[in-house]
Formats: structure tokens, sequence, C-alpha cells
């Protein structure tokens, strides 16, 4: 099988599980989704079983030879409402192996039998529990979707009480903003989620609070300072990636250490789908950021890659153009490549805001510096001047 053909897979398997109606009833949504689960093989040689912190039921699961001294927690994906530890075995295994750790993933309340904040409580909790058993250093929050918001949610909640950072965190694809109001909560690549998902699942969840005013339920609206090292994976063509684009670039505001990872072309949490090359790409990078946690000596060091997050407010829209097209090819001369356009100028209209125009990936940090410094780029930015002004945010990957 061709990776285009495991990538076609994975939203077969998807659109298999899901409810035709947005309105479906809950458990078909349960159903659909443990069923897809049901259908990726559980090796044999994972020790898995049942354990329940702070009163929250789930499973325990450790690949062969891993560090019995330390523990991932990772919040399972369902947009609060679906999902299970026991659909999440597989891939508990598979994160375990990469982070060389046992893996717990609990089984968390759902809504609607148990509305927000019992999700949160529950994560917090449950990382509080473990500090009494582990070093915050021995520790690392994870989730996917829904899970990832937990995660932030919990960093928040830890913060807040006062207790100690986990050594980092792990974020893939989450969902962190249930307002909906990323630039691509409807873009047209994404196969399966859109805004309406987003905004009616998430409302199941929160209720007719407000998400701007309860960063627990939608992290993307707290503050983000003092929080552990953070990696953020998503899709660049998912409807969720701009809650991680927009988180990155509010933990680079406030100086706090954050990895963003943008994969083309798959789709949302593909790293559930162990079949995919990009899964195993991404499992390779979450083991070196695990690694970079923990502590662990690294024997051949290389080089992280760096992104550039551009915010742009535009007055012209076509003059703006001849910016873009210069621009373009130098930041290829200089090993970098546009990752995510996030919107045209030539369709804008009127007075803009600040907004995200695009997230540029190097090769590293350096290559960052010697890109944005270079003299080549100091006559393209001419171009730029009076039609445009920009906020650049870096969010480099190299440990600082």
């Amino acid at each position: 099988m061709t990776e285009k053909e495991a990538r076609e897979r994975t939203v077969a398997m998807f659109r298999e599980a899901t409810p035709t109606r947005v309105d479906a009833p809950i458990e078909e949504w349960r159903q659909g989704f443990s069923a897809m689960a049901a259908k990726i093989p559980l090796p044999a040689d994972l020790a898995i079983e049942p354990w329940t912190v702070a009163g929250v039921p789930g499973y325990r699961v450790a690949a062969p030879g891993v560090d019995q001294g330390r523990i991932v927690v990772h919040f399972h994906s369902g947009g609060y409402v679906m999902g299970c530890a026991h659909d999440y075995r597989e891939f508990g295994g598979r994160l375990s192996a990469a982070c060389g750790a046992p893996v717990f993933v609990p089984d968390y309340r759902l809504a609607p039998e148990h509305v927000y904040p019992a999700a949160a409580e529950d994560g917090l909790a449950i990382y509080t529990a473990l500090l009494e058993r582990f070093a915050p250093g021995q520790i690392i929050l994870s989730g996917d979707s829904a899970g990832g918001g937990l995660c932030m949610s919990t960093l928040l909640g830890a913060r807040e009480a006062g207790l100690p950072q986990p050594a980092g965190a792990i974020a893939i694809c989450p969902l962190l903003d249930l307002a909906g109001e990323g630039d691509s909560a409807d873009i047209p690549s994404d196969p399966l989620i859109g805004r309406d998902l987003i905004v009616g699942m998430g409302s199941v969840y929160i209720g007719e609070r407000d998400p701007h005013e309860h960063p627990r339920a939608s992290p993307l609206w707290g503050e983000h300072h003092g929080l552990a090292p953070l990696y953020l994976l998503a899709s660049s063509s998912e409807a969720l990636r701009d809650d991680a684009v927009r988180l990155a670039a509010s933990i680079g505001r406030a100086q706090g250490k954050v990895r963003l990872s943008l994969y083309p072309d798959v789709v949302h949490i593909w790293t559930f789908f162990p079949f995919l090359e990009a899964t195993r790409e991404a499992m390779g990078e979450i083991a070196g950021f695990a690694r970079d946690c923990w502590g662990s000596d690294v024997t051949a060091a290389r080089p992280e890659p760096g992104y550039l997050i551009v915010q742009a407010s535009i007055s012209d829209p076509e003059g703006f153009g001849p910016y873009v097209a210069a621009v373009q090819p130098l930041i290829a001369a200089h090993g970098g490549k546009m990752v995510v356009r996030a919107f045209d100028p030539p369709v804008l209209e009127g007075e803009w805001p600040w907004q995200t125009f695009a997230v540029l990936q190097f090769p590293s940090a350096e290559a960052i510096n010697a890109f944005w410094y270079s003299p080549e780029y100091a006559e393209v930015i001419k171009l730029r001047d009076g039609v445009a002004q920009f906020q650049v945010l870096s969010v480099s990957n190299a440990p600082a």
C-alpha cells in the first residue's frame, strides 16, 4: 500500500465510523469510533493493565523495556463526548515506545452525562495524584484533539493551583477553541471537520457558557505564560490547524518553550493510524521531544526546525502581491518553505486587523536569522512598505 493509498484509507475509515448527521445520538458516534479503533491490531508484546488514578479508571500501557520510573498521561480524542481508554491501547503502546515510559490513558468523564468542568477536573486530579508518586520532571502530559485541549487545560489548572509543571506536554491536533474562530475552521481540504461540528460538539460539553471566558474548556483563551515545554502537531490541511498555530504564537509571545510541527495532507489525528509513514515520522519527532524533556543524553545532536509565524495587516492587497512573489524564492533559497498560507491578500477588502498571514518553516533557528537579516531580504521588504505591516513571532524548536 502506497502512502497515498494509506492516507485515503484513513479518510475512508473515519467516514465509515462517522454518523451521517451531526445531531445523531451520541451513542452512534461512540460506537462508530470504537468500531474503527477495533480494526487496528493490538501488539501482543504490550503490558496492559487496568489502572485507576484519583478515582479515574483507565489503562496503563507499557512497551517492552521502558523506564518504570516515569509516566506519560495521554488524554484521548473524541470532542469530550466519545472515545475511551480501551480504544487507545494500541496508540498508548506506540506512545510508550516513543517516550520510553509507561502511558496511562484515563477514561475521563464525558458529556452529555458529565458536562464541563468534569473532564477538566479529572485531568487536574490525575496530575495532582501522580505528583505524589513521581517527580514533576518524570511526568509528561499528552493528548490528541479534545484530549490535546484537556492536556492544555491541565497545564493551566496546575499553574493556577500553584503546582509544578510536568517535564513537558504533547498536543496532537488539539481542540483549543470551542468558539471555532480559527481561519482554518472551514478549510476546504478537511474531509471530516468543520466549524459547525467544532462548535456543535463543543456545546454539548460547555453548554451555553462563552468559551472565551472559560479557558479550562477552551485553552486558547487562557494566559500561556509559565507552562511546561510544549510540542504541538497538526495537519496543515485540517480544520483545527489554526488552534495549534494560534497557541504557538501566544506561547511565543509569553516567552515559553514551544515546538510546532505541521504535516501536509494528512487527516485529523493521523497519528492514531499506525500504517501511515507520516505517523512513523511524527512518532519519531515525539520520541526526540521526550528525550529532551527527560534530560537523556543525546548521542547524535540534530538541528531542530524553526518556524516563523507572520501576522500581517494589509492596507493594499494588490500592492502586497509583488512582495509575496519576490519573497517566496528567497525563503526557498534559505532552505525554508511556506507550510501555511492563511489567506490570500488579493481577496481582502477594506481595513483588516492583524491576522496570521503565513507560517514559514526553516531547517533551524539559525536559518531563520540568516533569511531575516539577509541583504536580499532587506531589498525585498521594500516592496511591502506602505502596503502592509508585519508582526513576526519566531517560534523556534531549538531548546532555550
